[in-house]
């Protein structure tokens, strides 16, 4: 019960980290009544970190290049989704609405329901919370997924702001 409630409050404090990461940016107060013109780009996560080599196709970031820093949209595309081809629609509504968009890449070739399912999930009923910590934070504890603490969501996130600064 004590591992359960510190894994908790570890992964509580690392959200808040990124909750807080994405408020700092100043607030649009009002959105303008003007057509957006709407930039994007494409940058490779090994760009932003040397030690990422898997799952390297880029991140998309799109925004609204004559609008005043506002608010961030961070998309995660899920299961077998390439960044590069999101939701545009969606993408092109949020900048109008004041956003940045940024549509991650990371390691989502395989599904937390391929891997944490009969035997391994019998076996191990913290299973789909594990393979998630590994995943977002790094945290080494599924030795079923091949990914390395530079191929966490949350690393690739943070590099990916700094390159973009």
């Amino acid at each position: 019960m004590k591992i359960w409630r510190h894994r908790r409050a570890k992964i509580f404090t690392r959200l808040l980290f990124m909750s807080l990461i994405i408020s700092c940016a100043p607030i649009q107060q009002t959105i303008e009544a003007r057509p957006a013109e709407i930039s994007e780009l494409t940058i490779l996560p090994s760009e932003t970190d040397s030690r990422i080599s898997t799952a390297d196709i880029p991140h998309l970031i799109m925004y609204d290049r004559n609008a005043p820093q506002g608010k961030l949209l961070l998309f995660l595309p899920g299961t077998n989704g390439i960044a590069t081809r999101g939701p545009r629609k969606l993408f092109e509504a949020a900048i109008k609405q004041g956003y940045r968009v940024i549509n991650l890449s990371y390691i989502n070739k395989q599904a937390v329901a391929r891997i944490c399912r009969g035997e391994t999930l019998a076996n191990d009923s913290d299973c789909t919370e594990k393979f998630r910590t590994e995943r977002v934070f790094g945290d080494p504890l599924m030795p079923l997924i091949p990914d390395e603490p530079q191929d966490a969501i949350l690393n690739r996130f943070g590099k990916l702001l700094t390159y973009l600064d």
